[in-house]
């Protein structure tokens, strides 16, 4: 019985989010301008500066700026 009330409660709740995502579809949208902060400039964290010095950003039209705080 417990079982029974626990899965009549919580299978609305994913076909719900599941329906709202398939209305907003079209309302969609990407975010215009990314920011990256970094705390340090060590290796672990070099990636985004090694593809910014290699100019991947500009190759595929990415307005990414990265900030060193």
């Amino acid at each position: 019985m417990r079982k029974r009330l626990i899965r009549m409660l919580v299978w609305p709740v994913p076909c719900c989010i599941v329906i709202s995502l398939g209305f907003m579809s079209g309302r969609i949208f990407a975010a215009e301008k990314l920011i990256g902060i970094h705390s340090a400039r060590v290796m672990s964290q070099s990636m985004p500066w090694i593809a910014q010095e290699a100019g991947l950003f500009r190759k595929y039209d990415l307005d990414f700026r990265l900030v060193y705080r």
